[in-house]
Protein backbone atom coordinates (compact mmCIF):
# COMPACT_ATOMS: atom_id res chain seq x y z
CA UNK A 1 0.00 0.00 0.00
CA UNK A 2 1.64 3.31 -0.83
CA UNK A 3 1.12 6.41 1.30
CA UNK A 4 0.77 9.80 -0.59
CA UNK A 5 2.08 12.25 2.16
CA UNK A 6 0.75 16.02 0.83
CA UNK A 7 3.73 17.58 1.18
CA UNK A 8 6.47 15.52 -0.56
CA UNK A 9 5.86 16.30 -4.08
CA UNK A 10 4.50 19.82 -3.37
CA UNK A 11 5.75 22.15 -6.15
CA UNK A 12 6.58 25.34 -4.54
CA UNK A 13 5.43 28.69 -6.49
CA UNK A 14 7.87 31.34 -6.42
CA UNK A 15 10.63 32.08 -3.38
CA UNK A 16 9.14 33.09 0.22
CA UNK A 17 9.59 36.52 1.84
CA UNK A 18 12.20 34.49 3.84
CA UNK A 19 14.66 33.65 0.48
CA UNK A 20 14.09 37.43 -0.51
CA UNK A 21 15.44 38.59 3.00
CA UNK A 22 18.53 35.84 2.76
CA UNK A 23 18.95 36.98 -1.10
CA UNK A 24 19.25 40.49 -0.23
CA UNK A 25 21.26 39.96 2.80
CA UNK A 26 23.89 37.98 1.25
CA UNK A 27 24.23 40.67 -1.66
CA UNK A 28 24.89 43.48 0.63
CA UNK A 29 27.13 42.23 2.61
CA UNK A 30 29.19 41.28 -0.68
CA UNK A 31 28.47 44.71 -1.43
CA UNK A 32 29.71 46.19 1.71
CA UNK A 33 33.24 44.29 1.21
CA UNK A 34 33.77 45.43 -2.31
CA UNK A 35 32.94 48.91 -1.61
CA UNK A 36 35.32 48.57 1.29
CA UNK A 37 38.09 46.85 -0.49
CA UNK A 38 37.56 49.66 -3.77
CA UNK A 39 37.54 52.65 -1.46
CA UNK A 40 40.86 52.13 0.20
CA UNK A 41 42.65 51.33 -3.28
CA UNK A 42 40.47 54.74 -4.65
CA UNK A 43 41.99 56.55 -1.11
CA UNK A 44 45.33 55.33 -2.47
CA UNK A 45 45.39 56.32 -6.25
CA UNK A 46 43.74 59.81 -5.18
CA UNK A 47 46.69 60.13 -2.43
CA UNK A 48 49.17 59.68 -5.04
CA UNK A 49 48.32 61.76 -7.79
CA UNK A 50 47.54 64.69 -5.32
CA UNK A 51 50.85 64.39 -3.80
CA UNK A 52 52.43 64.18 -7.38
CA UNK A 53 50.91 67.30 -8.35
CA UNK A 54 51.78 68.82 -4.86
CA UNK A 55 56.02 67.94 -5.45
CA UNK A 56 55.03 69.22 -9.62
CA UNK A 57 53.74 72.65 -8.22
CA UNK A 58 56.50 72.80 -5.59
CA UNK A 59 58.95 72.84 -8.55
Amino acid sequence: MKVKHKYINKPSKGATLIEYVLIISLLSIALIGSYKKLGQGYKTIYLNISSNLDINNNK
